[in-house]
């Protein structure tokens, strides 16, 4: 009985020990996800037809957005991604308050929360990606990614899909393009400017003093 009761004993402290070194691993990762200190919360929203088939490109390298804006030090949250069915929204023939107030009217949407809607469509009033459009302050965006790098661009096209997400979600955030901000200098890489897709995330172009304040301005961000 000693022996057994020893034994057993033994079992339940392996058990325990392996447990607690899992349970420390899964912290320190959730830790290691959450490091910043804002966060950003976003609903992906994919449009597809009205018969819910054949849905829009939706594409997030989630590193690259947040490494767009490091400096900010700022955890994007996204959510599970949800579906609008309406084929007219997902091919650019709706324009895009039309889609707004469709999703609205379906629930899938509010105007004033702190919630950063994004929508992936093929096509942006008529105009095919990759492009985007993010409402000035607002917290609507919406992305229309393409599979083949814009003409005279090279490299991987994950920095461009990457570029495009981050760019429309600094309007969200109510920065202007470089060239119309005398703030901002339009001779190097930026996220509102020009230059590579690679460069204009990385964080040592990106984003500039001036920005980061407006950014921090932003309803949008919620403080850890």
């Amino acid at each position: 009985m000693k022996k057994y009761n020893l034994m057993f004993l033994l079992i339940t402290f392996i058990f325990l020990s392996v447990s607690c070194k899992k349970y420390t691993m899964e912290t320190t990762d959730i830790a290691e996800q959450q490091r910043g200190e804002y966060y950003v919360s976003v609903q992906p929203i994919v449009v597809r037809s009205d018969k819910g088939e054949m849905p829009a490109l939706a594409v997030i390298p989630e590193v690259l957005v947040e490494r767009a804006y490091e400096r900010v030090s700022i955890d994007f949250i996204f959510a599970e991604h949800i579906f609008l069915d309406d084929t007219k929204a997902r091919d650019g023939i709706h324009n895009l308050d039309k889609i707004s107030e469709i999703a609205r009217k379906k629930g899938l949407i509010k105007y004033n929360d702190r919630i950063l809607y994004m929508f992936f469509v093929n096509a942006i009033d008529g105009r095919e990606g990759p492009m985007g459009m993010g409402k000035q302050n607002g917290n609507i965006i919406f992305i229309a990614l393409g599979d083949k790098l814009p003409s005279g661009f090279y490299g991987d096209i994950k920095y461009m899909q990457a570029f495009v997400i981050a760019h429309e979600i600094g309007h969200n955030f109510g920065l202007i393009h470089a060239v119309d901000d005398p703030n901002v200098p339009d001779d190097v890489p930026n996220l509102q400017g020009d230059g590579p897709f690679e460069d204009r995330i990385d964080p040592k172009y990106s984003l500039n003093d001036y920005q980061i304040g407006i950014i921090k301005k932003s309803p949008l961000l919620h403080k850890k």
